[in-house]
């Protein structure tokens, strides 16, 4: 058996290396997994700060665990962090020049797949992505 051309090495390099970043990771099993995002968007007119805790159903530690600054009218993506098909608590506390103190809510993310987006304005709004 001859030794693999430059070519096939480099085409299966690529190959790897596509799949790394679009987020999957194998698991022992052979089996794969994909990861979903976290949409923050600022909606609001003024500056908000936003903490977020995501804890996967009966972990210990937090999955995520970040603040994120965010300018008037913008969004920031938490990218590829969350495994799809497990159940999440998500936490966020909103601060900023709006209020005297934080404001917080707390989701639960059932079978996580789509993108879920949290807006921020008055009050903070949990959307899963739909499509």
């Amino acid at each position: 058996m001859s030794p693999p051309s430059r070519r096939s090495l480099l085409g299966g390099l690529a190959t790897a290396g596509l799949a790394a970043s679009a987020g999957c990771s194998v698991l022992g099993t052979g089996t794969s997994r994909g990861a979903t995002d976290i949409v923050l968007h600022n909606e609001a007119t003024d500056s908000r700060t936003a903490t977020v805790l995501v804890t996967q159903a009966g972990a210990d530690e937090p999955r995520i665990e970040t603040s994120v600054e965010l300018a008037p009218n913008t969004r920031h993506t938490i990218n590829n962090e969350v495994l799809m098909n497990a159940d999440y608590d998500v936490a966020v506390t909103m601060t900023g020049a709006f209020a005297d103190s934080p404001y917080s809510e707390t989701h639960t993310w059932t079978d996580a797949g789509q993108p879920l987006h949290v807006i921020l304005h008055e009050q903070i709004v949990f959307a899963v992505q739909v499509g």
